[in-house]
């Protein structure tokens, strides 16, 4: 849990799987907005994988305004801090 530079309450959910073959599914994304919802009261959430999501996880976690980065966005993101950190 953390807070955007809008004071947001934020709930980040990670999802580290090992094999490329195993996705995000619409259990696991229904789960997280039970959490966001009901135990945490979060006003956004983030759901993050180094696999990827299923179709219907990611049209889910849209209709419920969950942002989802799999694990090619996680690279670029990790990428573009990089190359930041080393320019100054």
């Amino acid at each position: 849990m953390c807070r955007d530079r809008d004071g947001r309450t934020v709930m980040v959910q990670c999802k580290s799987y090992s094999n490329q073959n195993h996705p995000v599914g619409s259990p696991e994304i229904q789960l997280f907005i039970g959490m966001l919802v009901t135990e945490y009261k979060a006003d956004r959430g983030i759901c993050v994988t180094t696999s990827y999501f299923t179709q219907p996880a990611m049209k889910l976690a849209r209709k419920h305004g969950i942002e989802v980065w799999d694990g090619d966005r996680l690279a670029d993101l990790l990428a573009e801090r990089m190359k930041r950190t080393r320019g100054h």
